[in-house]
């Protein structure tokens, strides 16, 4: 795989056309019509393949590749109705640009979407190119179309004998209309869907010739190095460039409105310059919040504080019915990005034109808000994204590269910004600190007749840019997940808006509410004294994904007693995307109040899958990353400030430490759903179950390093 840098030379008219020849090549733009659930005004879906002279098919794939294998997977959408061999398809990053975006009008990858959102299209654009190279060469060769077949990249005439490589067809075919109507393949003749192709990526990786945005590198480039003001909403005052200036390799104090940076030669000469400043904040109307005062207050809310997002059936009169009614109050706290590449962005401002490099799930979002901040057009600026080492949902925000181009103007040459960690981890999007009250209602026989459950924390509304009207929705959409089917609901949100920056983290809200579900359904099953797996079996009858999803985890795992009383297996089950999560975990609890993880085991229904191999590694690496959390993850705030920190106040998990995940995915011939969250959110409640089941107190509030709990190795 290769990903170029520089200014890409798509002709444009030929893109929006939908196909051209371009230096004896196939290019096509398929713009099918957009899904039914988003006019194609607001939604235009586009990818583009071109194909080469020499047979290379290039995949443009407009999807931001994190780790989560994008650039293998929708490739391999297109390379399978293409017919042409995996070796000899590439992929490539596109710039912004709005041709290549994708959700309502903007390009932005998140939430799971990328295979769930171009499944169709992008198969649809490999079926047209094929169905174009038929029509090729069945014109040279003076024979129906309907009798020449496609197989490892040629065209074949069988009755004559003639033959010809996709490459040999590409100038003609690029003179012939884009179907209308593409017929895709049944999924019988499947070839790499559903395969373990190698990942197109990987390969770069290794041997170091991957560009991240923290690898840029232009002539003439400058680094610059920030430091926002610590207090939340507050404002730089002023600052004395002299110390800075005074340091070897250091060229320039940029300050911003909340912000100042030391632009140099180098990283090194920046950070020591910036160290060697003593800016003057301005705290007016800054941030005066404490996560201690506002965890308390979540804790205190009343179940009756909430607005109801879901309310099915007769809540009140099951609970007036029921024989034994269970109570159970849950915290979570705010929680950082801990991306490994921390946040950084290379600009280059210039009259008229203005570039941006950087690792970005939001390609349009950036490029209107360089714009705002340099007051140009936003046609003036384009986007290029990079490998990005790690997203998380935190590059989903644009304030690394509106620095960048604030300060690379200020400079008039290439500057690239890089943020430290420290100033990664004061200055994220967190994760919402949260609470929750839960109340279930039991028969005589221990079954569940209703669940009242009321969340209360800072709303993500403004972050997802949606409607209003749509805040309670979006806040208890998650409460239970789609896993049970509870005849009586109650699910109500308490919004609490704190002056500390919020965001999206993988798995959204159900991170939160998975924690605050799974471990009140375990604390039913004690209440009912049924088994936690028989009690969910029982949740679940009627839903056959999530039925055959526990199925599968009871295939993989041992869910029979164990016969040490210090350990024990912890069971949680989540649903969203599209998809069903089963996880199981077996710990023990050592005397020193260690955890010792003997076997964890995952079944993951994600409809069709189109690469095993990478679902599988989603699965893994997403059930770590809310294992880590659970353990450490805690953003403690004081007077609006974040204290202080690096790995070493959050931790994430080193090699030793982490589990081996078996993963059983389910067959399914189901729409793909979207992997990478679900693992996350079935982590943390798997995790307080066993520990439950091995003898330890219930943990009602994470992390659980608060309680003096130490994960063994």
């Amino acid at each position: 795989m290769s990903m170029k840098l520089n200014d890409y030379s798509l002709n444009r008219r030929h893109l929006l056309a939908g196909a051209g020849a371009l230096a004896g090549s196939l290019l096509i733009g398929w713009r099918p019509v957009a899904a039914a659930a988003h006019a194609a005004t607001e939604n235009t879906l586009a990818t583009w393949l071109r194909i080469q002279a020499d047979g290379t098919v290039t995949v443009y794939v407009a999807v931001a590749e994190m780790g989560q294998g994008a650039m293998t997977a929708l490739p391999a959408m297109v390379a399978e109705e293409l017919d042409v061999d995996w070796s000899a398809v590439r992929a490539e990053m596109p710039p912004s640009g709005i041709q290549f975006r994708t959700m309502r009008g903007r390009r932005v990858t998140g939430n799971s979407q990328g295979v769930m959102q171009f499944f169709k299209p992008m198969r649809e654009a490999g079926a047209a190119a094929r169905q174009m190279l038929i029509a090729a060469a069945a014109g040279q060769w003076q024979v129906p179309a309907d009798e020449c077949s496609t197989a490892a990249g040629r065209v074949t005439h069988a009755a004559t004998g003639r033959s010809a490589g996709y490459g040999e067809l590409a100038a003609a075919a690029a003179q012939l209309p884009v179907p209308e109507v593409a017929a895709l393949k049944p999924a019988a003749d499947w070839r790499l869907i559903g395969q373990p192709l190698p990942r197109t990526d990987i390969p770069a990786k290794v041997d170091g010739s991957a560009v991240y945005g923290i690898d840029v590198t232009l002539e003439g480039m400058q680094t610059a190095s920030i430091m926002a003001c610590p207090a939340f909403g507050g404002r730089l005052k002023s600052v004395d460039p002299k110390p800075a200036l005074a340091m070897p390799g250091v060229r320039k104090v940029v300050p911003l409105d909340n912000a100042v940076a030391v632009v140099a030669d180098h990283y090194w000469a920046a950070s020591q310059g910036l160290k060697a400043l003593q800016p003057e904040w301005d705290l007016n109307g800054a941030s005066r919040e404490n996560s201690a005062d506002i965890e308390a207050e979540q804790s205190a809310l009343p179940m009756s504080a909430g607005v109801p997002g879901k309310v099915t059936g007769e809540v009140e009169q099951a609970f007036a019915a029921a024989a034994r009614v269970v109570e159970a109050q849950y915290q979570v706290p705010f929680l950082a990005h801990m991306c490994m590449e921390p946040m950084n962005a290379t600009a280059h401002v210039e009259a008229g034109r203005v570039r941006i490099w950087a690792p970005t799930q939001v390609e349009t979002d950036t490029a209107v808000d360089v714009a705002k901040a340099l007051n140009v057009s936003p046609d003036t600026v384009t986007v290029y994204s990079t490998m990005i080492g790690g997203g998380f949902g935190r590059r989903s925000y644009t304030d690394f590269a509106v620095q960048a181009a604030l300060i690379a103007g200020a400079t008039g040459r290439p500057l690239q910004l890089i943020w430290s960690r420290e100033e990664d981890i004061r200055q994220d999007h967190y994760r919402p600190a949260m609470g929750a009250r839960y109340r279930g209602a039991l028969d005589a026989e221990g079954k569940l007749l209703a669940l009242d459950a009321n969340v209360v924390g800072p709303s993500l509304i403004d972050n997802f840019k949606l409607p209003p009207n749509l805040d309670t929705v979006i806040n208890t959409m998650a409460l239970s997940g789609d896993a049970y089917l509870i005849p009586n609901q109650k699910l109500t949100y308490a919004r609490r808006d704190v002056g500390i920056p919020v965001g999206i983290w993988r798995s959204t809200l159900l991170s939160e509410n998975g924690f605050f579900a799974e471990s009140f359904v375990d604390e039913l099953a004690a209440a009912a004294k049924r088994d936690p797996l028989a009690f969910r079996r029982e949740l679940t009858q009627g839903n056959a994904q999530a039925e055959k999803t526990l199925d599968t985890l009871a295939q993989i795992f041992d869910f029979s007693s164990r016969a040490d009383e210090r350990r024990g297996w912890g069971l949680a089950i989540t649903a969203g995307w599209n998809c069903v999560c089963a996880a199981a975990m077996d710990v023990s609890l050592l005397p020193d109040n260690s955890i010792r993880i003997h076997d964890v085991a995952c079944a993951f229904d994600a409809g069709t899958v189109i690469n095993p191999a990478v679902a599988t590694s989603q699965v893994q690496g997403g059930f770590l990353y809310g294992l880590c959390a659970a353990l450490w993850g805690d953003i403690r705030i004081e007077n609006g400030q974040v204290l202080p920190g690096n790995f070493d106040t959050q931790p994430v998990l080193r090699m030793n430490q982490a589990p081996s995940i078996r993963v059983q995915l389910v067959p399914s011939d189901a729409a793909p759903g979207g992997v990478g969250e679900l693992p996350t959110s079935a982590a943390a409640p798997a995790l307080i179950n066993a520990i439950v089941a091995a003898g330890g107190e219930r943990q009602r509030s994470l992390p659980l390093a608060r309680s003096g709990y130490r994960l063994s190795t």
